[in-house]
C-alpha cells in the first residue's frame, strides 16, 4: 500500500484484524464520507467559508483517526485556507486535492478487502 495515503495497521489497531471487520468499517466509512462530501460539494458551490472549514474540521478528524496522513493534511490545510478566507481558487484545488486522495483511498480499501 502506498504509504501516507491509507495505514492499515492503523486501522487494524480501530477495527480489528478480521477481513468482516474491516469490510464493515469501510462500508460506513464510504457512506458517511460520502454524505459529507455531497455537503462539501455545495458548500463550494456557494463559496461558503465558513461551513467549507467546518467540514473540513469534521473530516480531518476521521482521516487522522485512520491513518492518512496526507488526507489530514490536505484537510487542514484547507480549513485553515477557509478560515483565513484565501483565494477561492485555492481553496477549490486543495479540495479537489483532497477528493483525489479520497479515490485513492477507497481503492486501497477495496483492494485491501479482496485480498
Amino acid at each position: 500500500m502506498t504509504e501516507g495515503i491509507l495505514n492499515f495497521e492503523t486501522l487494524k489497531q480501530i477495527v480489528g484484524n478480521s477481513k468482516e471487520e474491516m469490510a464493515s468499517f469501510y462500508e460506513l466509512f464510504k457512506e458517511q464520507t460520502g454524505l459529507d462530501i455531497q455537503e462539501f460539494n455545495q458548500y463550494i458551490q456557494e463559496k461558503n467559508y465558513t461551513e467549507i472549514s467546518k467540514i473540513a474540521h469534521k473530516l480531518k478528524s476521521s482521516y487522522g483517526s485512520i491513518g492518512s496522513q496526507s488526507g489530514y493534511e490536505v484537510l487542514a490545510t484547507l480549513e485553515k485556507a477557509s478560515k483565513e478566507n484565501e483565494d477561492f481558487g485555492n481553496i477549490e484545488s486543495l479540495y479537489a486535492k483532497f477528493l483525489g486522495i479520497q479515490m485513492k483511498i477507497l481503492s486501497e480499501f477495496e483492494n485491501y478487502i479482496k485480498t
